[in-house]
């Protein structure tokens, strides 16, 4: 040290700050299969164990000839696949926000070391300071066991415990899909348990491309996912995976995409070694604007696609919730007395055809005295269509309402399903309001207020569709109970 220097060495209570701050069990778990990848790992296991309150991560990689670099900040492991360890402090910073103590079992090249920390004990002394690891002769093969011992909380249990699961399966999905395995046990409940990468659904007008910036490369792969697996919505893949390595360091990133909503763009970017990421491994210090400006270049008429679909899907859910509550409304429900023809049984019932006049119906499908039956009111019915920027807004053609979906009012409307609603109400009551009565003479309960003016019309009719939609589709029940 020189004689203008002082130290600055953090002293032992530093590791009490450690061990007080906020640090998910996942993402803890994520810094030693971080670890073990590094190391070359293939396999990686981890066990829980809720009796003792500790975790164990155990990999087959290539061992380490000095733990207690592990244990040191500032120092770090090289290895040849090394991808992720870059600040030498994550193993570390995990260790004392998760657990009192931990002990780290190494073995290379024939040699096992193991070293044990108890980091409550250091905060009382002047220097950071353990015994020497423990040397003897390896009975295994090459790999790394780091146990978390004593945690400050409970391992989580249900579906917590699940979501940790699902969360190391999403994360390192490009090892999984790349051949290797993370496998998991509960002491006391074998066997051990394999992580399942997710199988995403295919994409449709999909391109990868390898873009270059200032001499770093990155592999781009963007699709339009058309129907996801059954329960999953379309959220779910929307945006673009970022990936380095063996890891996905986030999901869903729209940056690259263009300004405009792109529901089921979906792929992933793959960044080479050479990019730089934040200590946390969420982000890369690189700027990336000049990267997502040739993205935007490259994929143009891919994510122009995704673009129209943002229109088309909830268009789609507009029209067909429409037709229903339409349908609903113009439909007139009766009772009438069935006749049949002797000698007719009077048991059992079959599905009706709807076809044939309703006594005809009766004789063959009702076992009562009477029965419902549906008879069409006036037709009203929806659709869109393309009339361009500066076309109207929407147009009447006989029984169909028309609206223009280049119009800039309804690109601006799909985004907000109320907003939509709103527009195709006033346009259906408008629609309704001009026709000859405003009274409901068929499928309305109670009784329908005398309107003089258009406006009148109008303004009951739009109460009223209203109302009906925000009341939800009704029964299909013949009686419409």
């Amino acid at each position: 040290m020189k004689p203008d220097e002082v130290l600055i060495t953090p002293i032992p209570r530093y590791v009490f700050s450690l061990r007080h701050q906020e640090l998910k069990l996942e993402v803890g778990l994520k810094e030693l299969v971080d670890n073990a990848y590094d190391a070359s790992g293939q396999l990686v296991r981890v066990l829980f164990n809720r009796r003792v309150n500790s975790i164990t991560v155990e990999d087959n990689g290539a061992g380490c000839d000095d733990p207690i670099m592990m244990l040191t900040y500032g120092l770090r492991l090289e290895h040849p696949t090394s991808t992720l360890g870059q600040f030498a402090a994550g193993l570390k910073d995990t260790a004392i926000a998760l657990a009192k103590a931990i002990r780290i079992t190494t073995r290379r090249a024939g040699q096992e070391r193991i070293v044990f920390c108890h980091w409550p004990s250091l905060e009382g002394r002047k220097e950071w300071a353990i015994k020497k690891p423990i040397v003897r002769a390896a009975t295994a093969p090459d790999g790394t066991i780091i146990e978390l011992l004593q945690l400050h909380k409970p391992i989580p249990t249900g579906e917590k415990f699940q979501r940790i699961l699902e969360s190391l399966a999403e994360d390192y999905y490009p090892a999984l899909q790349a051949g290797a395995e993370i496998q998991w046990m509960c002491a006391g409940d074998p066997p051990w348990r394999s992580l399942q990468p997710s199988n995403d659904p295919p994409l449709e007008h999909a391109r990868t491309r390898t873009l270059s910036v200032q001499g770093k490369e990155a592999t781009v792969t963007m699709g339009i996912v058309i129907n996801p697996p059954p329960g999953a919505t379309i959220t779910k893949y929307t945006g673009l995976r970022w990936i380095y390595g063996f890891r996905v360091i986030d999901k869903r990133r729209r940056e690259g995409l263009g300004p405009q909503s792109t529901p089921g763009l979906f792929g992933a970017i793959v960044f080479e070694k050479s990019w730089a990421l934040t200590k946390n491994k969420t982000a890369m210090l690189d700027d990336l604007d000049e990267l997502f400006v040739l993205m935007e270049v490259e994929f143009k008429d891919v994510i122009e696609q995704a673009v129209q679909r943002g229109l088309d899907v909830p268009l789609q859910k507009a029209i067909d919730r429409w037709r229903q509550l339409l349908d609903e409304i113009f439909t007139k429900k009766v009772h009438v007395k069935a006749k049949r023809h002797p000698p007719t049984k009077h048991t059992g019932t079959v599905e009706s055809t709807g076809n044939g006049p309703p006594h005809q119906r009766a004789r063959d499908v009702q076992p009562g005295d009477r029965f419902s039956i549906r008879i069409a009111g006036r037709h009203i019915n929806i659709d869109f269509t393309a009339l361009g920027p500066q076309g109207i807004l929407y147009e009447s053609v006989g029984n169909t309402i028309y609206f223009n979906t280049e119009h800039p009012v309804m690109q601006r409307a799909v985004k907000q399903e109320f907003v939509l609603n709103m527009l195709i109400t006033n346009a259906v009551a408008v629609h309704l309001g001009h026709e000859d009565t405003a009274q409901l003479s068929l499928g309305t309960e109670g009784s329908w207020p005398d309107a003089e003016t258009l406006e009148d019309k109008v303004a009951l009719w739009t109460s009223y569709l209203w109302q009906r939609l925000l009341a939800g589709p009704k029964s299909s029940s013949p009686s419409g109970e």
